[in-house]
């Protein structure tokens, strides 16, 4: 726990398999037709459960892939601090966007999931769709797509193995 895993992939542990089957069974109970998921192998497995148990489609996406934690991948956040002392005091001055060293910020993630919805009909429009990704895009996919303040979606966490509702901003809204 705490480290930076970012784009570095590994396989379900039995805890993480445990939730992706009691997501698969939410998603069954709620009806999902649909499952949008991160390229990353984790992701995918979550989502290939609950495309099973649901009879849904599955669509892959870029966008939902998690932010580049950059240099700092496989580190915790201590240790990037101590690595990157100017990167520490600009992260403390703008979380949101202030980016990993050679890596990603919580705004560039949230562009890509914008660019991502603006560039296809999105698929939650017409039928119950599950987005299967992680938990720092998550936090962009509050901003970008439900209009969430990006202090409140910060402070967001998604407890593995269950679903969380978010309903898309009405075209014209504003975030």
């Amino acid at each position: 726990m705490g480290r930076l895993q970012g784009r570095d992939d590994s396989p379900l542990t039995a805890r993480g398999r445990a939730q992706a089957a009691s997501l698969a069974a939410a998603a069954r109970s709620l009806g999902v037709r649909h499952v949008c998921a991160s390229p990353l192998g984790r992701a995918l497995a979550t989502a290939r459960g609950a495309v099973e148990a649901c009879g849904a489609s599955l669509s892959i996406h870029d966008a939902l892939m998690e932010v580049s934690f950059g240099d700092a991948s496989g580190g915790t956040v201590e240790d990037a601090a101590a690595r990157w002392p100017e990167w520490r005091v600009a992260r403390e001055r703008d979380l949101w966007n202030t980016r990993w060293p050679n890596g990603e910020s919580y705004a560039d993630a949230a562009e890509r999931v914008r660019a991502w919805v603006a560039s296809a009909s999105p698929p939650w429009t017409a039928q119950p769709t599950l987005v299967v990704a992680h938990q720092t895009v998550l936090r962009a996919f509050l901003v970008a797509i439900a209009g969430q303040p990006f202090d409140r979606a910060l402070e967001e966490t998604f407890p593995a193995g269950e679903p969380v509702a978010v309903t898309p901003l009405a075209p014209g809204m504003k975030d």
